[in-house]
């Protein structure tokens, strides 16, 4: 389902923001005296709604970045359908696949490209500029994954009853978590997994340093 909506890249990409937000959270209760049982508690449920609230933010940026695209998708097409000559009409699609192109393909197949463009565009209806199902989808699936990240730290304070414990669990299993994420992205690409993970732990925890320092 993931794969359906989102690249591997964006998805990995969602999944490290969470957690890397909650283990910002949940180190930072390390600076919490023992005694106050209740403030610890408030940063797990803290962390938990903050992660939740970004999911619904991430996603409505989701939507608006796909209707972006669509209006930009719209625009480029009524410039070459309304183009005043076909002459101006090239111009248009050269200004959008020139850069791309140009260093892979002669002069005469660049202009054999534009010209199939140019007919392929001509055929085209304009995008209605509203949300479509597919955005939406993606937008629930990356609510879905960002809330995800919150899992580690709520369930060890679910299932423990000495919270401090509770919080070192989650700790743990975030680190996990980011080493998995870099491991599965390392299948993707097709890298070393181990190393993958590795760096991408190591990166989390430097990430989570910065964020602290500058008093995140």
């Amino acid at each position: 389902m993931i794969s359906r909506y989102l690249d591997p890249e964006d998805a990995s990409a969602e999944i490290l923001f969470g957690l890397i937000m909650a283990l910002t959270f949940t180190l930072g209760a390390s600076l919490v005296a023992e005694g106050e049982i209740a403030r610890l508690r408030e940063i797990v449920y803290g962390t938990v709604t903050c992660n939740v609230a970004w999911g619904l933010i991430d996603g409505f940026f989701y939507v608006l970045t796909d209707l972006f695209e669509l209006s930009r998708r719209g625009m480029r097409i009524t410039q070459v359908q309304k183009a005043r000559s076909k002459a101006e009409a090239m111009e248009r699609i050269r200004d959008v696949f020139e850069e791309t192109v140009a260093g892979v393909a002669t002069p005469e197949e660049r202009e054999n490209y534009y010209e199939a463009v140019h007919r392929l565009v001509l055929r085209m209806t304009v995008p209605a500029r509203r949300p479509t199902r597919e955005a939406v989808a993606g937008a629930a699936v990356v609510f879905l994954l960002v809330s995800a990240t919150s899992l580690p730290v709520l369930l060890p304070s679910l299932l423990m009853q000495d919270i401090q414990i509770a919080l070192q669990i989650s700790n743990a299993l975030l680190i996990i978590c980011l080493f998995a994420t870099g491991y599965w992205m390392a299948k993707v690409v097709r890298g070393h997994p181990i190393r993958f993970g590795t760096i991408m732990a190591a990166i989390g925890l430097v990430l989570v340093a910065i964020a602290k320092a500058l008093g995140g």
